[in-house]
């Protein structure tokens, strides 16, 4: 059951980073770059800027996670 949970826990957390990640690269490509690339040119150094652009994802995507075990706890908790 412990495993059972954490795989929960886990896939949550794909789905949340996933989300996060493609609305992330959608607007910097929509708003901000217009080009090829998914990632605002934030620092010069290239791989620089895509770690610090993908600690940007994940913090929004802890976020989103942690709103999403909030929202499913809830509706567990309404359903017992």
């Amino acid at each position: 059951k412990q495993q059972s949970k954490f795989l929960v826990i886990f896939f949550n957390f794909i789905i949340s980073f996933s989300g996060a990640m493609f609305v992330y690269c959608m607007l910097t490509y929509i708003f901000i770059t217009g080009e090829k690339s998914y990632f605002p040119p934030l620092l010069n150094h290239s791989l620089m800027n895509q770690v610090v652009n993908y600690v940007f994802i994940g913090i929004l995507a802890i976020v989103v996670w942690v709103k999403r075990e909030d929202n499913l706890q809830e509706t567990q908790d309404f359903n017992t």
